[in-house]
C-alpha cells in the first residue's frame, strides 16, 4: 500500500468517523494504520484525536459492561469485582501447598545442606577480595 499524504484534520476526521479505530481510520483513508501513528508524534492533533479516541472506546466499552452486569453476566461481575473492587477485599489469591518447616528441617540434614551450599560455590570463580580471601556469593 502507498501512502500518500494527509492533512492532519483529514486524519482526525477519519479518527473520529471511526470511533476511536485507527484502522478503520487507516481504511476509510487508504493509508495504512503506520501512517496515522508515525503523524501522531509530529502532530499534537492527531495524538490527541487518538487519544479521546481511545476514551470513546473504552466508554463503549464500560457501557457494554455495565449492560452484561444489569443482565446478571458472571464474567461481567467477575471481572469487575477483581480490578475495581479489590480495595474492597475482591482479590484472587492463590495458595501454594508446599512443605511446613518442620517437614523442610527433617529433608535438610546439615549434610545436604553442606552439600548445596558446595554445589553452589562451585558455580562462582573465585574471586579474591582487598583481603586476599575468596568472595563468597551473596544470598
Amino acid at each position: 500500500m502507498v501512502d500518500r499524504i494527509f492533512s492532519d484534520q483529514a486524519i482526525v476526521d477519519a479518527i473520529y468517523a471511526a470511533d476511536g479505530v485507527v484502522s478503520a481510520a487507516a481504511k476509510s483513508l487508504g493509508c495504512s494504520t503506520r501512517t496515522i501513528y508515525k503523524r501522531r508524534h509530529v502532530s499534537r492533533e492527531v495524538a490527541e484525536a487518538i487519544e479521546i479516541g481511545r476514551e470513546i472506546i473504552c466508554d463503549k466499552a464500560e457501557e457494554s459492561l455495565m449492560k452484561l452486569i444489569e443482565q446478571g453476566d458472571f464474567r461481567a461481575i467477575n471481572l469487575v469485582l477483581r480490578t475495581l473492587g479489590r480495595d474492597r477485599g475482591y482479590v484472587e489469591r492463590i495458595e501454594h501447598a508446599g512443605p511446613t518447616d518442620e517437614q523442610l528441617l527433617k529433608i535438610l540434614t546439615p549434610e545436604r545442606m553442606d552439600a548445596i551450599i558446595a554445589l553452589e560455590r562451585s558455580k562462582y570463580p573465585e574471586t579474591e577480595n582487598d583481603g586476599g580471601e575468596p568472595l563468597e556469593p551473596v544470598g
